[in-house]
């Protein structure tokens, strides 16, 4: 019984911290996503082309 109580804790433990891992890869791409937009220029206005 010990074992087995000790063995579905080790999962919900590795469950939860799937979830968290998942958490901060979430957030990570948002603020990648977030700093690649904040790089574009406003609507309407083109890159200056060196020629």
């Amino acid at each position: 019984l010990c074992v087995l109580v000790a063995f579905v804790y080790m999962i919900y433990k590795a469950e939860k911290l799937g979830k968290k891992e998942r958490k901060k890869k979430i957030k990570q791409t948002k603020r990648q996503v977030n700093n690649f937009l904040a790089m574009l220029p406003p609507p309407g206005r083109t890159a200056k082309l060196n020629s």
